[in-house]
């Protein structure tokens, strides 16, 4: 591992000051807009001029100490004002524009939650949000916030009193509806993990970044952003939806600007692999030769992912080692441990024995746990029995207790105005405040081995989504039995999905149970905006509980894997792989038929199709337990599938799906009559060929608008 000859600061405003004063030419930020060209370009002289400006005005109008609400895409706008507040004392409280009534309902609860004084955003998502020109926004006063202003203009002579103990901002834990809970994220906290990630990944003056991660999740704010701007280097920059929309810009943009560094969750990786080999892409134009560290973390990592991507763009010049499986959380500010990949992805351990909470090696045959490396230097981590807060012996699971100077004191308590201190003390570590992480795992070698979630938090896409309000959520249907549900991670194919055991009402027992999961996919799907994987349902009485009458989501989800929940009803019924799964129409078999009747049987049988292909991605045994008028993603249709969605369609059309149109169409149905307008407008606009047929319709009229 190579050193890095990058200074260290007090805070990283220290750092902003210092390169903008040193390196005032030196390219700071490149934002890719759309994913493929530049939409701006920022150098570290004119970050650090837009930055003191904008950091003055809010001391004059806000004032130091303050929470502020940044609602920003992926924005150059965004990195000014957030570090503008860091500069004026102020803090920032970063958040997601709200797409659609979850996101804006969690929004309301964050603004709530920390008592903010301000609501700060850029033009563009000033207008999509359509927020009321000098009217309040969620109760507080918002102003659109321009990241080149005071570029030309002169500095001022103020420069507020930031102090290391000082609060720098709050990261709200993503993906729960329950209720947010904001990390209180110190200055301190900041640089040091700062400098031990430019000092762990081994960055140095010639290294660069690229990142397409949200900038409101710690990942993608401080390894994406902020690290590279603390280290004083290049880093580029996407909207997480231009990546979703082409997996492969991000390795386009790493191919462009030669970045050495970059970092996704594990589904990031397994994205980019299905993209490529599913569409059998020329990765002739790819060359990943520059990266040095590739970070793979924020959700349960996969070593066959890494497998998998390494066979696959080895050729193009991505190195085994640049691979960089790591740990954190927010609790920590982020980075704990982490390695470069050796021929080594982790330790094979006995299963039996693993479940039993002991580490047995197995050489062959046995479970793969991946490597998370050993801490960073100052990062103490010991492994703690959490019923008896003592520390485990070696060989053993317990929980992750951290320390160091980049833990985080604990969670922003909007009642008190001030921080909820969350450490601990362990015995045998006089003086060391410890945090307990909620992560089972086991030290082996001097690394870290993560194992589980002790609270049974499900991690998916690298958000978190909490059991309880997803219990919640399905405990309001009629169906189900009140305190009767138990929701927990199920391990799918490189992935982790949701599974929900739930009680029936006594006397629907003997009903419609289809349409009882049905509902459970549907309402999980519209609330939390994650697919279900597996639902049983049970006779009431049904769900494994303490004797206190607690849920028991570990047993139960252990019962539903091994076949012995008792469960009166199972969905999906999944398709059995001898079976060779739905039969998928040709391209000349669709085209014949879409022009051989009406336009209403023609759009019956594009609809029919879809839900034969979305079955078949998502291995379901019959397109009809796809509804033709629920939402796909309800029955398991992920990021990943999507793509394969979109592949599997496009050849069947004759024609490119986008990717934008299956995530906006809300039901098979919807997607149907939109593609068949685009269909029939092909149809319609291409040369006639002798005998060719045309298109039956109940009378000449019929749909002209639509065509």
């Amino acid at each position: 591992m190579s050193d890095t000859s990058s200074p260290e600061f007090e805070t990283l405003m220290d750092a902003v000051h210092r390169w903008g004063a040193t390196a005032p030419e030196r390219t700071a930020i490149v934002l890719l807009e759309d994913g493929d060209h530049e939409s701006a370009r920022m150098t570290y002289g004119d970050l650090h001029r837009a930055v003191m400006r904008t950091g003055e005005r809010l001391a004059d109008s806000i004032g130091s100490g303050n929470r502020v609400i940044l609602c920003f895409p992926t924005s150059v706008e965004f990195v000014v004002t957030f570090l503008g507040c860091l500069y004026a004392g102020i803090v920032a409280v970063p958040v997601s524009v709200p797409g659609d009534r979850r996101q804006a309902s969690r929004l309301q609860r964050v603004v709530a939650d920390c008592d903010a004084a301000a609501f700060l955003t850029d033009a563009a998502t000033a207008k999509h949000l359509d927020l009321p020109s000098g009217k309040r926004f969620l109760g507080l006063p918002w102003s659109v916030v321009d990241g080149s202003s005071g570029l030309s203009a002169g500095l001022g002579s103020r420069r507020p009193q930031v102090t290391a103990r000082d609060i720098a901002f709050l990261q709200y834990t993503s993906g729960s509806t329950g209720s947010p809970k904001g990390v209180v994220v110190t200055h301190e906290n900041l640089a040091d993990n700062i400098s031990a990630m430019v000092r762990e990944l081994g960055i140095h003056a010639h290294s660069s970044g690229a990142s397409w991660l949200p900038i409101f999740h710690d990942m993608g704010l401080i390894g994406g952003v902020l690290m590279p701007l603390y280290a004083g280097i290049s880093t580029v920059l996407m909207p997480p939806v231009a990546f979703l929309r082409d997996p492969m810009r991000w390795l386009r943009a790493i191919t462009t600007y030669r970045s050495t560094v970059t970092a996704a969750p594990n589904f990031g990786y397994e994205i980019c692999h299905r993209r490529a080999a599913t569409a059998d892409l020329d990765l002739s134009g790819i060359d990943l030769s520059s990266l040095e560290t590739a970070v793979n973390s924020a959700e349960p990592i996969r070593a066959p992912t890494m497998e998998r991507f390494i066979r696959l763009f080895g050729p193009v010049g991505f190195r085994r080692s640049s691979f960089y499986p790591a740990y954190g959380l927010a609790e920590a500010t982020l980075y704990v441990s982490g390695r470069n990949l050796s021929l080594d992805t982790g330790l094979s351990i006995d299963k039996a024995q693993f479940e039993q909470g002991h580490v047995v090696a197995e050489a062959d045959g046995g479970q793969l746990i991946v490597s998370c490396g050993k801490p960073g230097k100052g990062q103490k981590l010991a492994i703690v029995d959490p019923e008896t807060e003592t520390e485990c012996p070696a060989g053993r699971v317990g929980e992750i207790w951290i320390s160091g100077r980049n833990v985080t004191p604990g969670y922003w308590n909007s009642h008190a105005g001030a921080v909820t201190d969350a450490t601990v003390a362990l015995a045998g570590h006089p003086g060391d405040a410890f945090r307990r992480t909620g992560d089972l795992g086991f030290l082996h070698g001097g690394e870290v081995f993560v194992a589980g979630r002790l609270k049974d938090v499900i991690v998916i896409g690298g958000r978190n989504h909490y059991p309880q309000d997803i219990e919640a959520t399905l405990e309001r249907l009629p169906e189900l039995r009140a305190q009767g549900v138990a929701a927990f991670p199920v391990a799918g194919d490189d992935t982790e999905g949701v599974g929900i055991a739930a009680e029936v009402v006594g006397g629907r027992v003997r009903g419609d149970l289809t349409a009882i999961a049905r509902s459970v996919t549907q309402a999980v799907w519209d609330d939390h905006g994650v697919s279900v994987a597996e639902v049983a349902l049970l006779r009431p009485g049904g769900l494994p509980k303490t004797t206190s009458g607690k849920l028991q989501r570990r047993q139960t989800r252990d019962l539903l894997a091994t076949g012995s929940l008792g469960e009166v009803y199972r969905w999906p019924d999944r398709l059995n792989a001898d079976d060779g799964g739905p039969a998928i129409m040709d391209p000349d078999q669709l085209a014949s038929l879409l022009v051989s009747g009406s336009v209403d049987d023609a759009e019956r049988v594009l609809v029919d199709v879809i839900r034969a292909h979305i079955a078949a991605i998502v291995g379901l045994s019959s397109p009809d337990l796809v509804l033709t008028d629920s939402s796909p993603q309800s029955v398991g249709l992920d990021s990943i599938k999507a793509l394969e969605l979109r592949a599997s369609l496009s050849t069947v059309m004759g024609f490119p799906v986008p990717l934008d149109l299956l995530r906006s169409c809300d039901s098979p149905a919807e997607l149907g009559s939109v593609l068949l307008r685009r269909a029939l407008v092909r149809l319609a606009t291409s040369t006639q060929q002798p005998g060719s047929a045309a298109v039956n319709t109940p009378d000449d009229t019929e749909r002209q608008g639509e065509l």
